[in-house]
């Protein structure tokens, strides 16, 4: 019988250690799975020498390998997003650089345009296509909602700067003639006098 208290005991430890790394309890869980193991390392003991060495290789053998997975999978996680202040897709393999999380890499996003999320004050958060992207503005605080065009990408820093209004219609203003002047009328020919000819 007590065998197949340590090989619950077990499960609970693999259970606990993997809850650890998904849910936020202050390290009460991993104090939880420390005591499953060793109490399932004593309890196995109690039954015959063989199996506590059983239950202890097991543990000793399976928990780096079941930490190295759950390390690897942790920054994809919601909790591990949070911390490293990132999104998933932001990183990539380490030879294809940073990525957005639709896909797009970092270095494809200069000249794109898009619209401040939150008030750049100078740095925020702008909307550019489906990705938001953690931006610092160079031209001074953008309010929300403002248009706004990625000029640089150095380091995983985006900046950007605010798109004028004339740049958002694709027109240049037009010269105004100082008030009095006389604009030329450029529908009739030019004459000239004989003597200005000679």
């Amino acid at each position: 019988m007590p065998q197949y208290y340590s090989f619950g005991l077990l499960l609970l430890f693999y259970g606990l250690v993997m809850m650890e790394f998904f849910v936020p309890s202050g390290g009460l869980l991993g104090v939880g799975a420390a005591l499953c193991g060793i109490s399932c390392i004593v309890v196995a003991f109690t039954h015959s020498y063989a199996l506590g060495l059983t239950f202890l290789a097991i543990i000793v053998f399976t928990t780096p390998v079941l930490f190295a997975g759950l390390v690897r999978i942790w920054p994809r996680t919601r909790l591990g997003q949070q911390m490293l202040n990132r999104r998933v897709g932001e990183l990539a393999s380490p030879g294809q650089g940073r990525i957005t999380a639709s896909g797009v890499p970092y270095a494809d996003l200069v000249g794109r345009t898009g619209t401040a999320a939150t008030p750049l004050l100078p740095s925020g958060r702008v909307l550019v296509g489906d990705d938001k992207l953690d931006v610092i503005s160079i031209s001074g605080p953008v309010g929300r909602g403002q248009s706004v065009r990625i000029v640089d990408v150095t380091g995983g820093h985006v900046r950007v700067r605010q798109v004028e209004q004339d740049e958002e219609t694709g027109t240049t203003p037009a010269s105004t003639p100082p008030p009095g002047a006389t604009q030329p009328d450029v529908t009739q020919p030019p004459s000239f006098e004989l003597g200005e000819l000679e």
